[in-house]
């Protein structure tokens, strides 16, 4: 079984990957748009698309807590 726990620490990495990938996306399209204009674009258009994925895993870790404490005190 998939324990609540386990679900918090891989989104949690899921996260922690995700940001890794921003911070790299972020360093080429600096150098890009010092060199290349053109090529910083899609990498920062990415890098939106990874902040966003970013937030939909936060915000389903929030309602996941959130719906275990319900659970928890509607057991008590």
């Amino acid at each position: 079984m998939f324990s609540f726990s386990q679900a918090v620490r891989s989104n949690l990495k899921y996260i922690e990957n995700k940001i890794k990938e921003t911070e790299e996306l972020q360093e080429v399209a600096r150098t890009h748009l010092v060199e290349r204009p053109t090529l910083a674009l899609p990498r920062l258009s990415r890098m939106k698309k990874v902040k966003r994925a970013i937030g939909k895993r936060f915000r389903r870790i929030s309602d996941s807590t959130r719906r275990l404490f319900q659970c928890r005190l509607a057991e008590h």
